[in-house]
């Protein structure tokens, strides 16, 4: 066999197997939830409802029904401070009877607005907060879970 015969038989394996070894650095395709922590400070047990905002759709829990998971996209369905049961898509869970753990689907936004609410429909506390976004899985190439150090609201 002569040598331009032996190179383009390699040319054409390689041309053959290129697309198999290339696929091997493709990112799988999963989703994948980000999480956010808000710690309550003071009286924890007056807050009735917590409400997460962020670009201009806000998701709310009370605190009788932290668990559950619903995740969505996007991450924050449209709902009213008049209506509490409209909870669906972001989960708020709770480590504690202080702290709420809210989950987002492959959501991020660069701030969010929390409020409290007491039973009685007044407003305990509401505060923005950026958010500083940290990796805790996946890869930097092909995304992942990420997390926020806690955020504080004081009562």
């Amino acid at each position: 066999m002569g040598t331009r015969r032996r190179t383009a038989l390699w040319a054409a394996a390689a041309a053959a197997c290129w697309p198999l070894v290339s696929c091997s650095n493709a990112c799988p395709a999963i989703g994948w939830i980000n999480s956010v922590s808000i710690e309550v400070e003071g009286d924890a047990g007056a807050v009735q409802r917590l409400e997460l905002c962020a670009d201009g759709s806000c998701s709310t829990r009370t605190a009788d029904a932290k668990s559950g998971f619903t995740p969505v996209d996007p991450p924050f369905p449209s709902a009213s401070a008049a209506d509490p049961s409209s909870d669906a898509g972001v989960d708020a869970g709770a480590a504690d009877a202080d702290t709420w753990e809210f989950f987002l689907d492959m959501g991020a936004p660069d701030s969010v607005t929390v409020r409290a609410w007491a039973a009685s429909g007044e407003i305990l506390a509401e505060q923005d907060f950026p958010l500083d976004w940290k990796r805790v899985g996946g890869s930097e190439r092909c995304g992942g879970p990420m997390s926020t150090p806690p955020l504080s609201l004081r009562i």
